[in-house]
């Protein structure tokens, strides 16, 4: 019994030497496009889109400046993420000098309450598009929130939810969407 906990710790531990993954691509410069937004709130987007960029840059992608994104997008009269999802990946990579794209969709934004009771939360799909590509080279989910429940300590929290912002949790739903992104560029060699 000793040796089989022996073997399982070490081939943990070999297992988490071994590092995050690469995306093993040419995408190393990206543009975080403002999300689109599937909820009835209308600020999501905006509030989101900057968590989406600490993210990707947390995982070694260079950002092309939010300012030069949007600029961009006036230039085309093109005001919202649904509209800017109409122009091709390669070329919004090619006119802005990057290598990939970050989208993100909201799913879910609000507060909601069933039979057991009230949630408050953000969801939120991600994805990085290989611009010379235009294929989708990695995707995440992420979602985070408080829920409460029919007892007293769930009263509590659906309490707290009622009177709780969506954008709270903004942060943290983008924490867990990329918590498998892989870093960018290619693995060293060595």
């Amino acid at each position: 019994m000793d040796r089989r906990w022996s073997l399982l710790l070490c081939s943990l531990v070999l297992t988490s030497c071994s590092g995050p993954a690469y995306l093993n691509r040419d995408v190393v410069t990206v543009a975080v496009l403002p999300p689109w937004n599937d909820s009835s709130m209308i600020e999501a987007s905006g509030i989101l889109w900057p968590h989406v960029a600490y993210e990707s840059a947390r995982h070694g992608y260079k950002l092309l400046p939010r300012a030069q994104v949007e600029a961009y997008f006036q230039k085309l009269r093109f005001g919202t993420p649904e509209e800017i999802q109409q122009i091709k990946p390669q070329k919004i990579c090619a006119e802005l000098g990057v290598q990939g794209l970050v989208y993100s969709q909201i799913t879910f934004w609000g507060k909601t309450t069933d039979g057991l009771g009230f949630y408050v939360g953000v969801e939120f799909d991600t994805w990085i598009v290989d611009g010379s590509t235009g294929e989708k080279a990695w995707t995440g989910s992420g979602k985070a929130g408080k829920k409460g429940n029919d007892s007293i300590e769930g009263l509590i929290r659906s309490a707290k939810a009622i009177v709780g912002n969506p954008a709270e949790h903004a942060k943290k739903a983008a924490e867990n969407a990329f918590k498998t992104a892989p870093l960018a560029g290619f693995a060293p060699k060595g």
